[in-house]
């Protein structure tokens, strides 16, 4: 989880920030800079969603009362 946050903070917000001076620079309009937001977060959204399935699949897989109702190969 901590991951996706650290690679939002490092790549998506620069890229945002290179949007807004797009916006004062008169290059882009304020939907783009919504839109881009709107798509980054989603994005982020999803890179969190996919880590916590991947701890709770590894806690599961290690889960002792697991291994002792259970078989996994």
């Amino acid at each position: 989880m901590y991951n996706s946050i650290l690679q939002f903070i490092q790549n998506d917000i620069k890229e945002i920030e290179i949007i807004v001076k797009e916006i004062l620079d008169g290059e882009k309009d304020t939907a783009d800079l919504s839109q881009e937001v709107h798509k980054r977060v989603l994005n982020l959204g999803c890179r969190l969603v996919s880590e916590i399935y991947e701890q709770i699949d590894e806690e599961i897989f290690k889960s002792l009362v697991r291994k002792n109702r259970y078989y996994v190969e």
